[in-house]
């Protein structure tokens, strides 16, 4: 954990209970959680500067609305919009931003389009700071339009969510995803939501996977388990990239540690025909029960027992539908290694005989 996330969390727990009744401890306890988490924000934490703006938005509106102009800045303007629609507000303070759109501010403009879109969708809209009235979803579009001619990454992803909407240029959207989701952004978050449009995008226009592998490596990287078992499954049959079983045995480690079960199935195929790996059979066994214990897979749990003779995965319901698993840990025989899922997460540990599983 890098000092950034140590602060945040430490910054989390400092906070008021929710339901903290003295008045003069949660004070307190606010001021010392918002600084801890204003050390965060300093060292590139970009969650922390959004938990200060939400705190602040209800202790102290005008201090949580300077923060949501710093996250703005930034390219997160979701705090800076719900501030916006706040009554509390000063409407001097939310002109301030119509005034620096008109200025040319490619943070503001997309603030001002955001804010129509949001009224072309029937939420009320604060003409009193300076919103012209009618038309909103054109007005909204002629601001995407002028954030998007200095290339800022938010208003290319609303653009492009606006023309796939009106199935408008599929080629342009797809263009303004990818810029969007482009290396380097202080949001971090707002990226991964970029780099899911640019795949949904490419997904939706049938592109072949030669064009898709850069945004899945993108999207695995940042974490996301699907696609890492994509990238396996692209590796371990050539399609769209040079095929290699070395790489795609690596992403489907890296897909298992994640809590994914397709990603222990492909790997125990690839242990029992050996392809890339040299055929080993314990190990084909010991993915094959990762996968049937975490997603209850079908094809683990068929080989499980026409190979390797365990039958009371056989006898078992798939998870999910409603019945109690059987409790068979006595008849089963000893293993090397069990690996275990909580929470999405796996963890592999030596072990002379299998745990007991839970009834």
């Amino acid at each position: 954990m890098d000092q950034a996330e140590a602060l945040f969390e430490e910054g989390q727990r400092a906070l008021p209970a929710w339901n903290e009744a003295d008045k003069a401890t949660r004070a307190r306890r606010l001021a010392e959680g918002i600084a801890i988490l204003e050390r965060a924000f300093a060292l590139g934490h970009h969650e922390a500067g959004r938990v200060i703006a939400g705190l602040l938005q209800f202790n102290d509106i005008v201090a949580g609305y300077r923060w949501a102009i710093d996250l703005a800045k930034l390219g997160d303007e979701d705090k800076l919009i719900s501030i916006l629609g706040d009554a509390n507000l000063p409407v001097v303070l939310g002109r301030e931003v119509v005034d620096a759109a008109t200025r040319g501010e490619p943070w503001a403009q997309t603030t001002v389009a955001r804010l129509y879109v949001h009224a072309a969708g029937g939420l009320s809209l604060r003409e009193e700071i300076g919103l012209e009235a009618g038309e909103p979803a054109k007005r909204g579009r002629v601001w995407m339009e002028r954030a998007v001619k200095q290339a800022w990454p938010s208003a290319q992803w609303l653009l492009a969510i606006t023309l796939a909407e009106e199935d408008e240029d599929g080629g342009r959207a797809i263009d303004l995803a990818r810029e969007a989701a482009r290396e380097g952004a202080a949001n971090r978050h707002f990226v991964a939501h970029a780099l899911a449009l640019w795949l949904q995008l490419l997904d939706d226009a049938g592109r072949p996977p030669v064009e898709t592998v850069p945004a899945r490596t993108r999207l695995a990287e940042s974490g996301h388990s699907i696609s890492m078992v994509w990238l396996g499954d692209r590796y371990r049959l050539g399609e769209g990239v040079a095929q290699s079983f070395e790489r795609a045995r690596e992403w489907y480690e890296r897909a298992g540690e994640k809590g994914e079960a397709a990603a222990y199935r492909e790997l125990g195929k690839m242990y029992e025909s050996g392809a890339g790996v040299g055929v080993d059979d314990d190990k084909a066994r010991a993915m094959y029960e990762s996968a049937a214990e975490m997603g209850a897979d079908a094809y683990a749990r068929k080989r499980l027992v026409e190979k390797y003779g365990l039958t009371w995965y056989g006898s078992e319901r798939k998870k999910g539908a409603g019945a109690k698993k059987q409790t068979v840990a006595k008849k089963r025989p000893k293993a090397k290694t069990a690996v275990t899922a909580k929470k999405g997460a796996t963890s592999k540990k030596a072990t002379k005989a299998r745990p007991k599983r839970k009834g």
